[in-house]
């Protein structure tokens, strides 16, 4: 009788064991996603749109869910740089004057060695995280084409020559 009960608490030692370690790999895998979804949820996005006419000015806009911080942007080719402490959700930077016009894309497109230009944003959201956007422009429609990717670029950091 004893072995039997010996056997009976081992199992149900060995039962509660398995329960135990598959409630913490629930509790694992719940806080992975719920960072997940609190980092979409708060995921800021910047692009660069055209300011109005040939010769205005363009500027950045965040269309992210969530704000933006310690905005670095560059005009590749030109090499053309600044700096905006932030940008909210549905915001607009003020226009970029002096540094990002037409004439400073033609010009970045000259010089750069595929002849495209970009202006290449750095950017964190309130977490910390970083992020990048490079908007190349394209000259034949006159508008810029974004491409979003996490992270600061370490193969091209901010103020490299080319475009992604």
């Amino acid at each position: 009788m004893v072995g039997v009960m010996t056997l009976s608490n081992s199992l149900t030692d060995w039962i509660q064991l398995a329960v135990g370690m598959a409630g913490l790999v629930s509790l694992i895998i719940y806080v992975i996603y719920t960072k997940r979804i609190a980092e979409a949820t708060f995921k800021p996005a910047i692009i660069a749109v055209n300011g109005n006419g040939a010769e205005a000015f363009p500027h950045l806009r965040n269309v992210g869910k969530g704000p933006a911080f310690d905005i670095e942007w560059v005009v590749t080719g030109v090499n053309e740089t600044g700096k905006i402490t932030c940008i909210e959700v549905d915001k607009d930077s003020e226009e970029l004057i002096g540094v990002f016009g037409h004439r400073t894309l033609t010009d970045g497109a000259a010089q750069s060695a595929t002849g495209k230009v970009a202006d290449r944003c750095g950017y964190r959201d309130i977490s910390g995280k970083t992020y990048t956007s490079v908007n190349d422009y394209d000259f034949k429609r006159q508008r810029f084409s974004t491409t979003f990717k996490d992270g600061f670029q370490k193969d091209r950091p901010l103020g490299s020559s080319e475009s992604s």
